[in-house]
């Protein structure tokens, strides 16, 4: 278990304040070393080492660190704070699974606050001797493996993502880098078996036309959530993907019960 951060800042006792007043931090006496290091300490012993060094000049868009919060309305509700101090949003996602918010601290290291119902499950998500399907063919689409590959194109699609009934959704992502690093994680889960995320294209591969994934539950053997982006759902697309992906969970998939989440009734039925 990690129980140590060390953050270079360039005012300590400005980051202190900030850390002590959102993060947290306080709930035992400081620590302050010879060489100007301020040690901060949560109520769990986790450790902050605040160094007088001055942030690095350059920092990879993907680095972060955070904290983990009871259920969304804690999110929402530290989102607003935050916002009503004046403390740089960097970016929010608000997900039937996943809420949270990024923000900066006083030396614009990225910071999240975020909620899930579960922690994902160390194992697999199928049996060792499950051969895992590469993909499906449809004479409208193809499924096959999500990956960083399809970063751009994928990402065109984000834009336009549509829910069941064609009502725009948000992407998930704000910048095409971002897509990047989340596409290498969703191939990286494919690779060890723990998340299925297939890219759903048109049959030339052209074009994204959305996704398809199958990820752990914590009350049935998957859970399968898909989505579809506007001109695919203009020319009839989702219903037709749903009922397949459906038909193909059911026959080449090891799993007894399903979460369809806000799918719960199939297309066309009542």
């Amino acid at each position: 278990m990690i129980r140590h951060l060390a953050l270079a800042v360039s005012d300590r006792e400005r980051s202190r304040r900030f850390y002590e007043t959102y993060l947290g931090f306080g709930t035992h006496p400081a620590c302050e070393y010879d060489d100007g290091v301020l040690m901060l300490y949560d109520g769990r012993g986790f450790a902050l080492a605040l160094g007088p060094f001055g942030r690095p000049e350059s920092l990879p868009p993907f680095l972060h660190f955070g904290i983990g919060l009871p259920g969304p309305d804690a999110v929402r509700a530290f989102r607003d704070r935050l916002m009503a101090d004046g403390v740089p949003i960097v970016e929010e996602w608000d997900e039937p699974e996943y809420v949270s918010v990024k923000f900066h601290d006083p030396d614009g290291y990225v910071v999240e606050a975020a909620w899930q119902p579960h922690d994902r499950r160390v194992g697999e998500l199928v049996p060792a001797d499950f051969a895992v399907p590469a993909g499906l063919e449809h004479e409208k689409f193809r499924l096959r493996m999500l990956s960083v590959a399809d970063a751009e194109k994928d990402f065109a699609a984000l834009n336009e993502r549509v829910d069941r009934e064609g009502r725009p959704q948000p992407a998930f992502v704000p910048t095409l880098d971002r897509n990047v690093v989340d596409l290498g994680w969703h191939e990286k889960e494919f690779e060890v078996r723990r998340s299925f995320a297939y890219t759903v294209v048109d049959p030339d591969e052209s074009v994204v036309l959305g996704c398809v994934y199958l990820e752990p539950s914590p009350t049935h053997d998957v859970k399968v959530w898909l989505w579809v982006r506007q001109s695919a759902w203009d020319e009839g697309l989702d219903p037709v993907l749903e009922a397949t992906v459906r038909e193909w969970v059911a026959a080449d998939w090891p799993f007894t019960t399903v979460d369809w989440g806000k799918r719960t009734h199939p297309p066309g039925s009542a």
